[in-house]
């Protein structure tokens, strides 16, 4: 593929993950992410509470809450062990 064509992917992978951010229930940061390997999506999907939790990522005194910590270390193994095969775009508003 060439540089500018690339570069095309890139900037639309950033847009999307711009999009699913804004779907965030978060207040302090809203976060969007996608998973890229072989220009094909395996993974989309922006910070917030897992199911059956309450949808608030922070508490009464604004800090975030222990639950999303873990989420975030599973998504960073999960890097680890597909690093040299993948992309990860975020946006982070």
């Amino acid at each position: 593929m060439t540089e500018i064509k690339q570069k095309k992917y890139d900037i639309a992978y950033l847009k999307m993950a711009l999009e699913w951010a804004k779907l965030s229930y978060c207040k302090r940061r809203q976060v969007g992410a996608l998973i890229v390997k072989n220009r094909m999506i395996i993974s989309d999907g922006y910070n917030g509470t897992p199911t059956g939790f309450e949808n608030a990522c922070e508490d009464e005194n604004n800090y975030t809450k222990y639950h999303i910590f873990i989420l975030k270390k599973v998504l960073l193994i999960l890097l680890f062990l597909y690093w040299k095969q993948i992309y990860f775009f975020v946006f982070s508003s």
